[in-house]
């Protein structure tokens, strides 16, 4: 879910900012899940699949 730039300038970032974009991310997940049709997941941001990677 990162954006074009976030992704190219991911090395150049410090770890604040890695972490910021990591939180947008799982912002942009939960907006575009809660915007599909039938689904209103409140649970997505306990149970996010990519969370046990940190």
């Amino acid at each position: 879910m990162r954006k074009r730039e976030e992704r190219f300038n991911w090395l150049n970032m410090t770890p604040a900012q890695q972490l910021h974009v990591i939180k947008l991310c799982r912002q942009r997940y939960i907006r575009k899940h809660r915007k599909a049709p039938g689904g209103s997941n409140a649970h997505l941001s306990d149970s996010d699949p990519q969370q046990d990677l940190f």
